[in-house]
């Protein structure tokens, strides 16, 4: 979403609060992806691909149904990834080496953003990085506090990772990443010492795995909810912080026209003659 986002900033489709109410909504659906990905999908990933294969392959004349197939089986890779995930960390998930690092980290909600940040940074992937965690805090490696302070550090990764993949595009795709990470830090500032008491809702909800996933979907409606009616002032600041590059003067462009003739020339039909 964020490239698309910048692609459609660079073309002059999108307003930059427009832009930032997008990104404000697609960690929303990010967050809800989360929970889903909890429930059994294990029929939905060859579901899925065998379904997309046939339809990008047989509907060659038709483009809308190449094109659907093309979603259905790109939706059936990430499915598989996912779970890829999930399996390939569980040897780390229940070795010793993690079990005491995070006993460790009891209490320090501050070391917990920092690994939890680094979590999604070495997934390429916030939404990896909380189900990792709903699965440590299953297991009872990691305390509710910290489980928590994981999932606000996994969000300011997705950040980082919105930044590093917008370095290359130009001051409008900066801009925009630079809100978001502006809205999520600021409510993770906000949230981060209420945790102790956010955590006492825990017992009387759900069981710990399931209380990470919902606080990780809580969190960022809160975000959407609170930063929307702020895009506009922020597009401004944002404006302000990260200016337009200034280019080198092209010594063969047109010095001596007037602008406001461009759309309606006068003619003069003596010269012409």
């Amino acid at each position: 979403t964020s490239l698309l986002v910048s692609s459609f900033l660079q073309l002059g489709v999108l307003s930059l609060g427009t832009a930032l109410a997008i990104m404000l909504g697609a960690d929303l659906g990010t967050a809800g992806m989360a929970r889903i990905l909890t429930l059994d999908l294990t029929m939905l990933c060859p579901l899925f691909m065998t379904l997309g294969t046939a339809l990008y392959l047989i509907s060659k004349e038709r483009p809308q149904f190449r094109n659907t197939g093309g979603i259905i089986l790109g939706l059936g890779l990430i499915l598989l990834a996912l779970e890829l995930i999930v399996k390939a960390t569980q040897p780390v998930i229940t070795s010793d080496l993690t079990a005491l690092l995070l006993t460790s980290l009891a209490g320090e909600l501050t070391f917990s953003v920092l690994l939890g940040l680094l979590l999604a940074v070495i997934c390429y992937s916030s939404l990896a990085a909380v189900l990792l965690t709903s699965l440590l805090s299953a297991s009872g490696s990691i305390s509710p506090e910290c489980a928590l302070a994981v999932v606000l550090g996994s969000n300011l990764g997705s950040c980082v990772l919105e930044i590093l993949g917008a370095l290359r595009q130009g001051p409008v795709a900066r801009r925009v990443m630079l809100g978001n990470t502006i809205f999520k830090t600021a409510l993770a500032v906000v949230c981060l010492p209420l945790l102790p008491y956010i955590v006492l809702c825990q017992e009387d909800l759900c069981d710990l795995s399931q209380f990470v996933i919902w606080f990780h979907v809580a969190f960022n409606a809160l975000v959407c909810a609170s930063m929307l009616g702020l895009v506009d002032p922020c597009s401004k600041l944002l404006v302000w912080m990260i200016p337009e590059r200034e280019l080198p003067p092209d010594p063969g462009a047109p010095k001596h026209l007037d602008r406001n003739a461009f759309m309606d020339p006068a003619l003069d039909r003596k010269s012409v003659v």
